[in-house]
């Protein structure tokens, strides 16, 4: 299997797949890119299973090049791009990556990058490649809260299990969502392009980090925020105070979502019609989560615990 095949395989003919301020792209177009992009891979000598990086704002570019990455077999590393140059030094060094492909507006200041850098013509489409299920496809670098940076490795086989809170909500062929998050975190990456992808949903980009008046701006021109449907806040601690502002100046419910890096798919939700900003949520149908205590026992209601998590795209381990 090859998890770019399968976000990308149903293709949805005549419908836009991407929207980046003037520029659609549909899913016959991507696709289309994906192949070439992987091809020029090829032409360059990276063989599957060697990880290819990626510093670059969230634009369809972005995403045919990603996808193309694993669509070759080779393994797709997005690295956030205010990442300081001794952490870039450091990924390199830990991926063993082969090549980097970097926006000419971060190339400049990123000297570690530039050594990797390559130019890349685009190639001759290429069929993606058979990879084993359990093969990686994707790494994911930790915020190095707790130490160095620590790649994420996940496999082809988490694709499938992308878009469950988009099922819970309702979400799917047709719909438009506009996600925040960039596309190096697990949520951005996700629910921003994957998901979308994999279920016929045009995603609305925003190519550089977000503030507060461009996600208006771009919220504005898609429609009026009392007409969307559902607005969901990830890995956020939400206070009923924001959650009750937020009901009012927006008419909209703030739901909560979580996951992690090392669970790549989003995991539980706070159901709509129930968010009061102080609860994660309840799992998602293929998400198992336990909340035990020092000795392995669940604590009494109310007792802090562990929360352990078994989730079918949980990570390989780490690089």
């Amino acid at each position: 299997m090859n998890l770019a095949e399968h976000v990308l395989h149903n293709r949805y003919p005549g419908r836009t797949a991407l929207v980046c301020g003037d520029e659609q792209v549909g899913w016959d177009e991507l696709a289309n890119r994906v192949a070439r992009f992987a091809g020029a891979l090829r032409s360059k000598g990276v063989q599957p299973g060697e990880r290819v990086l990626f510093v670059m704002r969230d634009t369809p570019h972005f995403a045919a090049a990603w996808l193309g990455a694993v669509h070759a077999g080779a393994i797709a590393v997005a690295l956030n791009s205010k990442l300081s140059e001794a952490d870039y030094r450091h990924i390199l060094a830990d991926s063993g990556a082969k090549i980097a492909v970097v926006d000419d507006a971060f190339a400049a200041a990123r000297e570690a990058l530039r050594q990797r850098c390559v130019a890349l013509q685009p190639g001759h489409p290429v069929p993606p490649f058979d990879a084993e299920p359990d093969a990686p496809a994707l790494c994911l670098y930790s915020s190095g809260t707790t130490g160095r940076p620590k790649g994420i490795l996940h496999a082809h086989r988490a694709g499938q299990s992308v878009g469950e809170a988009f099922r819970a909500l309702g979400i799917g062929e047709g719909d438009r969502v506009f996600t925040t998050s960039k596309f190096f975190f697990a949520y951005g990456l996700e629910h921003g392009l994957l998901a979308p992808l994999a279920m016929g949903v045009t995603s609305i980009l925003s190519a550089d980090w977000p503030d507060a008046d461009a996600v208006i701006d771009i919220a504005a021109r898609l429609a009026p925020l009392r007409e969307v449907r559902h607005f969901v806040a990830g890995g956020e601690r939400l206070s009923p105070q924001l959650v009750e502002q937020w009901r009012a100046a927006v008419g909209g419910e703030l739901l909560n979502l979580y996951g992690m890096s090392e669970g790549f798919c989003a995991c539980m939700m706070t159901p709509p019609g129930t968010s009061d900003g102080s609860r994660t949520g309840k799992p998602f149908p293929i998400a198992e989560v336990r909340l035990l205590d020092a000795d392995g026992a669940e604590p009494p209601p109310g007792e802090p615990g562990v929360l352990w998590l078994r989730h079918p795209a949980q990570a390989r381990g780490y690089a």
